[in-house]
């Protein structure tokens, strides 16, 4: 049974939003490694100094995707889960919690200077969104359409 195109096209528009969010994180992480700051101010100093490398500019790019787009896939999870059942709506909230906790990992990297065991703790973070997002994702695709279900018990 074909699933709805709208509804298709809202899941890969999440699943291509997190790839993006992993993608610049990967780049952040690239550039938190091969310039490393002191301190936060002196991190944002760099960032938009008028000599500072390409690698170091895009280094602002990732927090704000990733609010940005976190809350976009939280939206996404949420606006498919409605009128579905309990167990998507789990899925949907799991989603969401997954991440408003890797935002908040993601400020205290910022803020603790990038150390290696928070960088790997937002990676681990990251890779528990994903395979949430596909669990959710597939979850929706393995039930009825609302509307499906609705004409179906008529």
């Amino acid at each position: 049974r074909p699933i709805a195109r709208d509804t298709a096209r809202w899941l890969l528009i999440g699943a291509v939003t997190l790839i993006v969010l992993g993608a610049t994180g990967a780049l952040n992480a690239i550039g938190d490694a091969v310039f490393p700051a002191d301190s936060v101010i002196d991190g944002i100093a760099d960032e938009f100094g008028p000599t500072a490398p390409a690698l170091l500019r895009l280094r602002v790019v990732h927090p704000v995707i990733a609010v940005l787009g976190g809350i976009f896939v939280a939206w996404i999870a949420m606006r498919q889960s409605l009128g579905r059942p309990q167990a998507v709506q789990r899925l949907s909230a799991t989603v969401s919690i997954v991440i408003l906790s890797q935002m908040f990992i993601g400020i205290a990297n910022i803020f603790l200077l990038t150390p290696l065991a928070m960088q790997v703790t937002h990676l681990f973070v990251a890779d528990i969104l994903w395979i949430t997002y596909v669990l959710f994702a597939v979850s929706v695709v393995a039930v009825r359409e609302p509307a499906e279900a609705g004409l179906a018990s008529a």
